[in-house]
């Protein structure tokens, strides 16, 4: 239920984390957005887009993501 509250509502993102634009900034926005633990509550939606599993725009089509454990950092 939780989880899919944040699908729709996205109750944890905050636009303001963002306001950093240096390179370290922009990395942590694009770690966040792939990570799917991050606060967009979106799951694994971003990282399938961008490795193109989403095919015909239907990334729920790639349950297997969900199923991996992936970790997101950005540079030290």
């Amino acid at each position: 239920m939780e989880r899919e509250l944040d699908r729709v509502l996205a109750r944890g993102f905050n636009a303001l984390d963002y306001l950093r634009t240096d390179e370290y900034g922009l990395s942590r926005i694009v770690a966040d957005l792939l990570d799917p633990g991050g606060t967009h509550g979106q799951g694994t939606l971003f990282l399938a887009a961008l490795l193109g599993l989403d095919g015909i725009g239907n990334t729920l089509s790639w349950p297997v993501l969900d199923r991996l454990r992936i970790s997101v950092i950005t540079e030290k």
